[in-house]
């Protein structure tokens, strides 16, 4: 199950970003990372998901996220899609950020 979701959509011309917090059982997780995710690490989530736009509830340190996922070429009808995901098992906290253009 999802509880607590909180989402932001951000579109200029033909750029979107889709930013998504939620809790999550760890079923709904791997459910997620089944669709192509692959094992990342913070650097690269923190690369992927920085700028200006951010949500103001959009803190991942702050919520102590272990483990991180991305996924190149995440379903679109544009050229560039990426997709990023980071949790916490034991807390059920999810981010997920998804950028297209």
């Amino acid at each position: 199950s999802v509880a607590g979701l909180q989402l932001k959509i951000l579109v200029v011309q033909d750029t979107g970003v889709e930013w998504l917090r939620f809790k999550a059982d760890a079923a709904v997780v791997d459910e997620i990372i089944a669709l192509g995710f692959v094992a990342s690490n913070h650097a690269e989530f923190s690369r992927e998901t920085a700028g200006a736009n951010t949500p103001t509830w959009w803190k991942p340190d702050a919520d102590g996220l272990s483990h991180y996922y991305i996924h190149q070429k995440w379903p679109s009808q544009f050229l560039h899609s990426v997709a990023v995901l980071a949790h916490d098992k034991e807390k059920h906290v999810v981010y997920f950020q998804h950028e297209d253009f």
